[in-house]
């Protein structure tokens, strides 16, 4: 049988003949029990997406939004000329009244709260850029696992009158 790489956890059969299914991540050990192979391996993807979704959770507590986005301009900034690296970064200065929050603690109605009060200030063409730029930002954090969903795609921005 070919060996398993890390993360991928362990499948054995005990001496009184239940498969036992270990998975170890972010230095936890997930156990589960099941009666046939087929079975325990049903029970090791099941770990293995617990796992994973707490360890997202977490992650999500412990990393604010205004280190995200300087993560993400950072990142994005190789890829894109000048001008545009400066618009990222005065878009991530319009976003400081959110930036010590936690990317766990946005939602949909915080969002648009901000958008309200920024629509006061800037105009609508400045606050659907900056939005585009939110969703972005917020949409690789979902590729990475880092939040289950985006708010910034369901958040609208309401014009005033």
């Amino acid at each position: 049988m070919k060996r398993r790489k890390n993360g991928e956890g362990l499948i054995r059969q005990r001496k009184d003949g239940r498969w036992e299914v270990r998975v170890r991540a972010r230095g936890r050990t997930y156990y589960a029990y099941a009666d046939s192979w087929e079975r325990a391996l049903e029970r090791r993807a099941e770990l293995l997406l617990r796992a994973g979704r707490e360890a997202g959770e977490e992650m999500a507590y412990r990393v604010r939004l205004g280190e995200w986005i300087a993560g993400y301009i950072a990142e994005r900034s190789q890829h894109v000329r000048p001008n545009t690296a400066a618009r990222y970064r005065a878009y991530a200065k319009l976003l400081e009244p959110l930036a010590h929050l936690p990317l766990a603690a946005l939602s949909v109605a915080r969002l648009e709260a901000f958008y309200a009060e920024l629509s006061g200030r800037i105009g609508q063409s400045h606050l659907a850029h900056l939005r585009s730029f939110l969703k972005a930002a917020l949409r690789k954090a979902v590729r990475y696992g880092y939040l289950q969903h985006s708010p910034a795609e369901v958040a609208v921005a309401h014009r005033l009158a």
